[in-house]
């Protein structure tokens, strides 16, 4: 709803007439149009006889609508820095479009009562979301008439009654003091000049930073309407310079004051370094100080914190509105698709219900938000100027900055508007270069570990922290990897983070080039280069902010997350061998402090090590194992970004329509099930135990259907337990962290805010009553050990606190102290919690002395009707004008003069008002009583959120059953129901034996993902067979298009499922466990990199060659076709060789080096396959039908030809390339020795016949060989 409120600012008394601005302010709420004027009175101001008395500010009569607890008055006095400013005449805020003229004495009518609008705003063309804020600066309304009945509130000002041809005699008016003399009113008609006096302080909201003539506009007996995006401004954000003078216009992007002034295109840093330069620091920015001094105070506070972060977008918080100016406004426009305000000042907003929109929206375009707040009141404001000689403005700091890879955890921010993903990623890198090493990668299997570039061994020590902003999980890393960073691109592609935060000195170029390439979309933001990352300075961040604790007094003090506890010895020396991993920590940390929210982050001691695709090269993991005394063993099984990418396993963010892995196997219903599925998708087991246990269990839920169906139908469409979770730590700021500005921000829908909060509080209870009666209701027993555990219902005292523990706790007592502790409807309509009786004596205490002064007032009222023998006296007024006791003028007349302690405070026909001492006192105690009736509601709701996150960990273990019994159901379901083409069987593993390899058997095997043939065919099943009494490699050849590349990938994915503890698409499989699973798949050139296509295959079978098994599984797809034909299959025999007789794992190798085959035709540890085919004569040409089924033996041919028909290759084209292939295959045929031998016979014979000497014969053969 879009509000109208009509308040009147009145101004500090000077010698002449005090004049009154009429100020517009806005309020808004989801979308819809209403306008409300809350009064629609007459009447006018007169100087009262107190020199140097103050005027206050006052609101007229309005509509009732609850006021926000933390709500600053509408008022601001706008003061300078320059005292000599105070001689002269302030400028006022008003509407371009009011005429520029100053009446001794204004008069002022108010708008007509509430009427709906149904006109469409036209600044924002997007109207789908509930907070859409779509201001019209052509909406006006006309009023024509008054209302004789509404109520006219006397401020401290002496009144007395307009007499004017328009006002009814009868209509009410403010009392005149008998001791002013009465001075006619002002007709609107007549114009009138103001002489020259110093003007009063007036304070105003507008709707810009701008200062305009001191001239009022001069008010009508039928006002016009203002424009609904003017509106009030605050803290002296006016400027004369950026002044919406008369006949201003709304100009263009481009035409601006910024878009001509020269420092600020072309923009310099704190250090004056040009953007070009290498030392520059983009998150500053240098501002002339003698632009400065021609700012007013306001906007000097605007570019103070523009200048510490230029690389944000500021949206500063004028009255209800978040504004921006100059280059900022340029992106807001563009982005939130809103308009300029007019004036040569690039300028444009929006209300503050509508932040969570446009920032998101910010947001996703890749811009980071800060957020600045008002955070204290103007009577606080006053406070502190009444103490200081300086007079400051409203203090206003940055509550927050979101950024695509850090979530708001503001009061503001909804967490359903935001990406379910934000991750933040810093890299910090040392290179170690090594000495050569011998060329022979078998002599030494450690040295052979690391990977050869340039026939150099080369490594990179790499430092990785990866942060879900979200839900505050840090995970820490460092290995050693190789050049073509293959462990970071592994955790890349795992955790796919949106923002990573880089220092130029510490990482290498080519690493900042893979960043562009891996995560396109991510933001890479660079810190100024000239700062240091040093281990050092982590240390001294946590403990000057106290990261790790919080103000919760229940709360432990002084304790560090047990990960840092062990690489920082005694919290000062931290360890030198991991000065990578801390200093990636401190930028992460350093940035999510600049952000207002490292606190609320790490203070819940969430960090976890990263789990490394190789654990030999991994620094961190061992020292951990060291310190807990832990044998480190290998338990998932390894799949890199190559292999991840490979075979499909994730969906690729860039094409979400492209079938994967995942898609075939997520049958999951709740968010949070779906993430731990993707992490066992990426991580599969590889103890035969581990896998076994997940097979029992899905075997039991594939026998026993009413579980699963009971999981599905409980859990189905479930909130994100998760999520809430992460969101009730942030409703619990106010306690944990009560230094926070966001605790002292003050908003305007703060009503609206804290009944989201309770919502999702609510909601959250409600869900884990919801799980807990399901987990409750299954009482049968299993025999899988994995379901046995997750559906025994642990006491709560003795169940661990352990997260990733499968022991689901009992928490019954705690739900049923939170579920009747208060009323969820009372609250949720309130907007606060109100405890029951008995839970909060303090509250207890406030509300009966609350009470026991609402009686006095009662008692009160009802002694004033005996005296005066009137039971028509009674209460009138609201907020802070509420209890004047309201005589009808029959009494007072009766009276003749009203009794000296009665204060008359306004009048209405046939009404007049009164305070008495008595009244002001009690509601003085009683609007104190409110205060800390409702400062203790706050904080009493804050505390029941804490409370209930104080049991974190054993709701998390409710959240983890949850998701693994999810997982289980999603992995039942695929495997019953599986790819819909047949059975699929569970998977059986054996032990590879000591010396003996390992084995690999599939029959009836079918790729799950694919689902038809080229031709729309059925998918043809194919067996495999490797390792124990058959060949542990197999070479597969066959025509193009033939399902080579298929078959390598089918049977890849079907060792993953079966590690993961799925069901395969086949009739039968058995086969040792996999360690790691390399794919050389494909042809791609790296140009940003210098790297060809052929370069790019070699060092990716680098990669195999170095780290490959007897355990591993490899499938390598036309290996050295990205150069000559001869040196391609050199590379191809040496590889064949290496990993057949010297590494032993299991390889399936595709080639169309069909005659370097002939070389391991004999080899027993190498068999040979092709895709079989059908060849026919159609129309004098060859077509080939492919069969897609494997079956022994070479094929001759690769058919290239026909392939290049179904691409619909011009025939003449088809014709000559047949006519030179069929040469090329003579001239490489008469280079062999069979066909020489041929040929020479056949000479002879023919010689023979010829009657030719046999000397003369044996002499020419001789010659000719």
């Amino acid at each position: 709803m879009v509000y109208w409120h009509y308040t009147i600012s009145a101004a500090r008394e000077a010698r002449s007439s005090v004049y009154l601005l009429c100020s517009l302010l806005c309020s808004y709420d989801d979308g819809e149009v209403e306008w409300i004027d809350s009064t629609k009175e007459q009447y006018e101001i007169v100087e009262s006889e107190a020199k140097g008395s103050d005027v206050a500010n006052k609101k007229m009569e309005q509509e009732p609508e609850p006021e926000p607890e933390t709500e600053p008055e509408l008022k601001m006095e706008i003061e300078t820095e320059n005292k000599a400013e105070s001689k002269q005449e302030i400028p006022t805020q008003h509407s371009p479009e009011q005429p520029h003229s100053a009446p001794e004495q204004p008069i002022i009518k108010n708008s007509p009562k509430p009427v709906k609008s149904s006109r469409k705003s036209q600044t924002s063309k997007s109207t789908d979301s509930d907070d859409a804020y779509q201001p019209n600066s052509n909406d006006d309304k006309d009023d024509d008439d008054d209302d004789e009945d509404d109520d006219i509130p006397i401020a401290k000002l002496r009144r007395f009654i307009v007499s004017d041809s328009d006002s009814d005699s009868d209509s009410d008016a403010p009392i005149l003091s008998k001791k002013t003399p009465s001075k006619p009113a002002i007709t609107p008609s007549v114009p009138r000049t103001p002489t020259k006096r110093p003007a009063p302080s007036i304070s105003a909201y507008s709707s810009s930073p701008v200062s305009t003539p001191s001239k009022l506009p001069r008010p009508s007996s039928t006002p016009k309407s203002t424009p609904k995006r003017q509106r009030t401004s605050e803290a002296g954000l006016d400027d004369e310079k950026l002044s919406e003078k008369k006949g201003a216009v709304i100009l263009n992007a481009g035409e601006h004051a910024h878009d001509n002034t020269e420092w600020m295109i072309h923009p310099r840093d704190k250090y004056k370094h040009s953007p070009s330069d290498p030392k520059y620091d983009p998150t500053s920015l240098f501002v002339p100080s003698d632009y400065l001094r021609g700012c007013t105070n306001g906007m000097k506070q605007w570019w103070a914190v523009k200048q510490q972060a230029f690389d944000c977008v500021l949206l500063m918080k004028v009255g209800k509105f978040y504004e921006t100016y100059h280059m900022d406004a340029d992106i807001v426009v563009k982005v939130c698709d809103l308009v300029y305000m007019k004036g040569e000042t690039a300028h444009a907003g929006f209300p503050e219900a509508a932040y969570s929109k446009f920032s998101n929206q910010l947001v996703n375009a890749n811009y980071r938000v800060a957020r600045v707040e008002q955070t204290e009141t103007p009577q606080q404001m006053k406070e502190r100027n009444a103490v200081s000689e300086k007079k400051a403005l409203v203090r206003r700091e940055v509550c927050s900055i979101i950024t695509p890879g850090v979530a708001g955890h503001g009061t503001v921010d909804k967490i359903y508007n935001q990406k379910d993903h934000r991750i933040l990623c810093s890299i910090v890198e040392e290179r170690k270069d090594e000495s050569p090493e011998e060329e022979d990668l078998g002599k030494d299997e450690e040295k052979g570990k690391k990977m050869v570039q340039g026939g150099k061994n080369a490594a990179v020590v790499i430092g990785l922290c990866i942060v879900d902003t979200v839900f505050g999980d840090f995970y820490l890393g460092q290995f050693i990897d190789d050049d073509q960073r293959t462990a970071l691109r592994t955790q890349l592609l795992r955790f796919l983070p949106t923002e990573f935060i880089l220092h130029k000195n510490a990482l290498h170029s080519r690493t900042i080039q893979l960043l562009r390439r891996e995560c396109p979309s991510a933001m890479l933001s660079f810190v100024d280069p000239q700062s240091s990352f040093e281990p050092q300075h982590l240390l001294r961040l946590v403990k000057q902010n106290n990261l790790f604790d919080t103000d919760d007094d229940s709360m432990p003090k002084g304790e560090w997350p047990d990960l840092l506890e062990m690489i920082v010895k005694d919290r000062e020396h931290p360890e030198p061998a991991f000065s990578q991993v801390l200093s990636a920590l401190y930028l992460s940390s350093a940035y999510l402090h600049r952000c207002c929210v490292a606190r609320l982050l790490m203070s819940q001691h969430k960090f976890y090590l990263i789990d490394n695709i190789d654990r030999e090269r991994d620094q961190l993991v061992p020292f951990i194992s060291n310190q807990l005394e832990e044998v480190p063993t290998q338990s998932n099984m390894i799949l890199d970004a190559i292999t991840l990418r490979n075979l499909d396993i994730l969906p690729d963010p860039s094409n979400p329509s492209t079938n994967s892995l995942f898609q075939y196997i997520d049958h999951t219903v709740t968010p949070f099930g779906k993430r731990l599925l993707k992490e066992w998708l990426c991580k599969p087991l590889y103890q035969i135990d581990a896998i076994n246990k997940r097979l029992d269990a899905v075997e039991e839920l594939i026998s026993k259907t009413h579980i699963s169906q009971l999981i599905t139908t409980s859990f189905k469409g479930i909130v994100d337990v998760d999520r809430l979770l992460s969101r009730l730590h942030d409703y619990c700021q106010s306690v944990i962290l009560k230094a926070h500005p966001d605790n002292r921000a003050q908003y305007y829908e703060d009503k609206k805010y804290n009944t989201r909060k309770i919502k999702d509080f609510v909601q959250l209870i409600e869900v884990m009553k919801q799980i807990l009666k399901t987990f409750k209701s299954v009482s049968e027993s299993f025999s899988s050990e994995i379901l046995r555990s997750l559906f025994t219902i642990s006491s709560l005292d003795s169940s661990s606190s352990a997260t990733n523990k499968l022991e689901f706790p009992d928490m019954t007592s705690v739900l049923d102290f939170f579920d009747h502790s208060f009323n969820h409807e009372v609250a949720i309509e309130q907007g606060i919690i109100m405890p029951k009786p008995g839970m909060d004596p303090e509250l207890d205490k406030i509300s009966m002395d609350l009470q026991s002064t609402q009686r006095n007032l009662e008692n009160y009222l009802e002694e004033i009707r005996n005296r005066f023998h009137c039971q028509k006296i009674e209460y009138f007024g609201s907020n802070k004008d509420r209890f004047q006791l309201q005589f009808p003028e029959s009494v007072c007349q009766s009276l003749g003069a009203m009794p000296k302690e009665f204060l008359l405070k306004s009048r209405k026909k046939g009404f007049k008002r009164f305070w008495t001492p008595y009244i002001q006192e009690q509601f003085a105690r009683l609007q104190v009583l409110e205060d800390k009736k409702q400062t203790a509601l706050k904080n009493c709701t804050a505390t029941v959120f804490t409370k209930f996150y104080q049991h974190y960990d054993h709701w998390k273990q409710m959240v983890n059953c949850v998701a693994t019994l999810d997982v289980l159901q999603s992995l039942a379901v695929a495997s019953s129901v599986g790819d819909n083409r047949g059975d699929c069987a569970r998977p059986l593993f054996v032990e590879r034996g000591r010396g003996a390899s390992a084995v690999l058997e599939l029959q009836n095997s079918r790729h799950p993902c694919v689902i038809n043939t080229f031709s729309h065919g059925d998918f043809i099943a194919n067996d495999i067979s490797l390792g124990g009494s058959a060949a542990s490699c197999k070479i597969i050849t066959g025509p193009n298009m033939g399902g080579k590349s298929t078959l390598l990938r089918q049977v890849a994915v079907s060792i993953i499922l079966a590690q993961i503890g799925c069901f395969v698409p086949a009739s039968y499989m058995r086969l040792s466990p996999v360690d790691r699973i390399f794919t050389r798949i494909g042809a791609q050139d790296r140009i940003l990199s210098n790297q060809s296509t052929f370069y790019v295959e070699l060092i990716e079978t680098s990669l195999i060659l170095s780290n490959c098994t007897e355990d591993s599984f490899l499938i390598i797809d036309e290996l050295g076709r990205g150069t000559s034909t001869y040196d391609g299959s050199a590379i191809v025999y040496a590889v064949l060789k290496y990993l057949s007789h010297i590494k032993k794992c299991r390889l399936l190798f595709s080639t169309h080096y069909n005659f370097i085959i002939t070389s391991f035709v004999n080899d027993p540890s190498i068999s040979t396959g092709y895709m079989s085919y059908l060849l026919e004569q159609v129309n004098g040409q060859d077509r080939v039908t492919f069969l897609y089924k494997l079956v022994e033996g070479v094929c001759p041919e690769s058919f290239g030809l026909n392939v290049a028909r179904l691409s619909m290759i011009p025939e003449s084209v088809l014709s000559r390339a047949k006519e030179v292939a069929d040469m090329f295959n003579i001239n490489l045929n008469l280079d062999s020795v069979t066909v020489k031998y041929f040929m020479m016979k056949h000479l002879q014979t023919k010689l023979k016949d010829e009657n030719i000497r046999e000397e003369d014969l044996h002499d020419f053969l001789t010659f000719v060989s």
